[in-house]
């Protein structure tokens, strides 16, 4: 009973969270442009009404709540825009989430030194220092290179739009390098940390061979551990996001957002990104919701 109070506990704050950033954000872009505060007689004085924000703040958030999204400046319907968009985003993401977590994991395995004490850490400073790599550069890199085969005739990377499944590859690589390198480190410090515990040094003992110990002793209880690990990597995915779609001209969510920024469409810029944090929240839930059920799948396999 404790645990459900608990997991109803978490809902109800992250629901609080994003009813919060929800009406922040379309608070934010309820200010119209040139606002400021002028001193007039020793007082300070808006030069465009507050109330009339907070009222227009209101009635956006009450069309987001009857899920009246109406259109935007240039007469299109904002859920066409926003379903389109999403389904783009979300192939994007969801492509780049599964392509880092494969690479991530065989990476972490050849970093980690499995048992042997003194194996070099070259393999671990190559998967940190990619880190700190600005996604911005691991795009031009990207795109400098499919420029470079295309020049070659070499066709199997187009370098920005889409249409097409050649399209999302440069994207989709570029997204998912800096999370794979994240879940590489996490991997490599479980898998080290499995080699050192009792049942693993009983099999060493035993004479298993390295792969049976690898797969059946040590990964399945690393993975609870790396697993856990996924919930950092939403905000560096959804972060990088905005820069991969604008760099490979990427028609998606946040391309769509810089679009109305730049049109001046403050209540559609609103919507779009309450749009993506809701994104953000579902996305993070739902890495939390993988990890509990690991931990709970081996609870039960330990009992």
């Amino acid at each position: 009973m404790i645990t459900h109070r608990n997991i109803i506990r978490k809902i109800f704050s992250r629901v609080l969270v994003l009813f919060a950033f929800t009406y922040i954000s379309i608070f934010i872009f309820s200010i119209p442009q040139g606002y400021s505060w002028k001193i007039i007689d020793g007082r300070f004085v808006s030069t465009y009404p507050l109330y009339m924000i907070v009222k227009r703040c209101n009635n956006i958030f009450i069309s987001l709540l009857e899920l009246n999204l109406g259109h935007s400046m240039m007469g299109k319907a904002l859920n066409e825009i926003l379903f389109t968009s999403f389904k783009r985003t979300a192939l994007l993401i969801s492509s780049s989430i599964v392509l880092a977590f494969v690479l991530g994991v065989f990476k972490g395995i050849s970093d980690s030194n499995k048992g042997n004490k003194n194996c070099a850490s070259t393999k671990v400073l190559i998967s940190v220092i990619p880190i700190s790599i600005p996604d911005v550069l691991i795009a031009a890199i990207m795109q400098s290179f499919a420029i470079w085969l295309n020049k070659k005739d070499i066709y199997m990377f187009r370098v920005a739009g889409t249409g097409t499944l050649a399209h999302s590859f440069l994207p989709i690589i570029a997204l998912s390098i800096l999370p794979a390198f994240y879940i590489a480190r996490i991997t490599s410090l479980a898998v080290n940390d499995c080699y050192k515990k009792a049942y693993v040094l009983t099999a060493l003992g035993k004479g298993c061979s390295s792969a049976r110990i690898l797969w059946n002793h040590v990964m399945r209880n690393a993975i609870r551990g790396i697993v856990e690990g996924l919930p950092s990597i939403t905000s560096i995915i959804i972060s990088n996001t905005l820069i991969v779609e604008y760099m490979f001209s990427y028609p998606g969510l946040t391309t769509s957002l810089m679009n109305h920024i730049t049109m001046g469409d403050g209540r559609s810029s609103a919507i779009i990104i309450v749009f993506i944090g809701s994104f953000y929240f579902i996305l993070n839930g739902l890495f939390h919701v993988v990890s509990a059920v690991v931990n709970k799948s081996n609870r039960r396999e330990a009992i």
